[in-house]
């Protein structure tokens, strides 16, 4: 009876396997057959890489250099009075827009033109601005 019972738990491990390996068999074949499915370059645009936050100049660059660090980013140079923060793949420019507590914070990402970069350049650098204006509204959250 045992018997039974361990020839029927092989026989279904061995069923999850094969169904395994058919789901990813199709998937492949679906990605070679159609790659129009596949994710693709977007088309740059500077309104994505530019941020406004309602705080104040200070606490918008103080929040920027510590949200570098939090992600565990270099910060080449800090230098305020032009509102610039280079860190290693970006410059992150920092512009006070209106009397009033309104910064924009805009990221131009550095990628190298060389490497290939799939799904392309604009998508890399918009995903990689975006962790970055993420953990910046995380620092500016705890200003509140």
């Amino acid at each position: 009876m045992t018997q039974k019972n361990e020839c029927r738990k092989l026989h279904s491990s061995v069923n999850m396997a094969a169904r395994g390996l058919a789901v990813a068999i199709m998937a492949l074949t679906a990605a070679f057959l159609f790659p129009s499915a596949q994710a693709k370059d977007i088309p740059y645009n500077p309104d994505n890489f530019t941020r406004v936050y309602e705080f104040t100049y200070d606490e918008v660059f103080q929040a920027a250099q510590q949200a570098m660090l939090r992600r565990g980013l270099n910060v080449k140079e800090a230098d305020k009075d032009k509102g610039i923060i280079r860190i290693g793949f970006a410059d992150l420019h920092i512009e006070q827009i209106s009397p009033k507590p309104e910064v924009r914070v805009t990221i131009d990402v550095h990628l190298d033109p060389k490497k290939k970069y799939k799904p392309g350049p604009n998508y890399v650098g918009l995903y990689n601005a975006n962790i970055l204006f993420g953990e910046l509204a995380k620092v500016l959250a705890t200003y509140q």
